[in-house]
């Protein structure tokens, strides 16, 4: 495990994991807003933060209407949600199964966001074909995140 940390925060990650960044529109992150994307194996991680001060309901809502946006040839049926920790601060969660138009379940996904003391908001989708490596992926980027790095 390594710990990302170019941005002001610290996500872990695994060895060996291609991480690709990129600005919410612009071409490069900053430490104000941006993207992290990772993937291993049938998972896939993806971290979006931005410098508004959000709630961890509305940060959550923002990234599943991105996620539902961007495959509008699926759809997300809510599996479970709550609230739960990221390095003190209140975060929420919900699950979800993509399903096909003929409602066959391709993958399911765990979106969560917070927002930290400095004010940036956060929303990480993780997603996959296998509920129980993406809910312990989920956990352990979320159980080690950290607002300050």
């Amino acid at each position: 495990i390594f710990e990302y940390r170019d941005h002001g925060f610290g996500l872990p990650l695994p060895e060996g994991v291609q991480v690709r960044e990129a600005g919410i529109g612009t071409a490069a992150a900053s430490a104000q807003d941006g993207q992290l994307t990772a993937s291993a194996g049938n998972t896939s991680m993806v971290l979006v933060w931005t410098s508004s001060e959000a709630t961890a309901e509305t940060s959550l809502q923002g990234a599943f209407q991105v996620l539902a946006a961007s495959q509008p040839e699926m759809t997300f049926q809510p599996l479970s949600e709550g609230k739960f920790k990221v390095d003190s601060q209140d975060a929420a969660y919900g699950a979800f199964g993509a399903l096909n138009k003929d409602k066959l379940v391709l993958g399911v996904g765990v979106v969560g966001g917070w927002t930290c003391a400095d004010g940036r908001s956060y929303a990480l989708t993780v997603a996959g074909d296998d509920l129980t490596q993406v809910q312990s992926s989920f956990a352990g980027f979320t159980g080690s995140f950290r607002c300050s790095a």
